[in-house]
């Protein structure tokens, strides 16, 4: 395994190497998983966002507004919609 410094879109984040598969991970962004390739394609096995810059997360926005790349506690495709709950705008 190989450790070392990198940058994914504008953020420092740390790069993880094995034989097998390259992940970078973005302490800023609490250790979050942002890319995870396949070391002999160079496939990327994780949701990505054609954007060049990584977009900031905002506490109350709108979920797709931010950045959906790699993996978070949501899947990158969930959209707004409306619950039926009293605080629904």
């Amino acid at each position: 395994m190989y450790v070392e410094k990198t940058i994914f879109k504008n953020v420092k984040g740390i790069c993880v190497k094995t034989r097998m598969l390259e992940a970078i991970f973005l302490p800023e962004y609490g250790g979050k998983l942002a890319s995870l390739k396949d070391r002999e394609t160079g496939y990327e096995l994780l949701a990505q966002d054609a954007n060049e810059i990584y977009l900031p997360q905002s506490e109350n926005g709108i979920y797709i507004n931010n950045e959906v790349s790699g993996a978070d506690d949501l899947f990158p495709t969930i959209d707004p919609c409306r619950t039926g709950f009293a605080n629904d705008e």
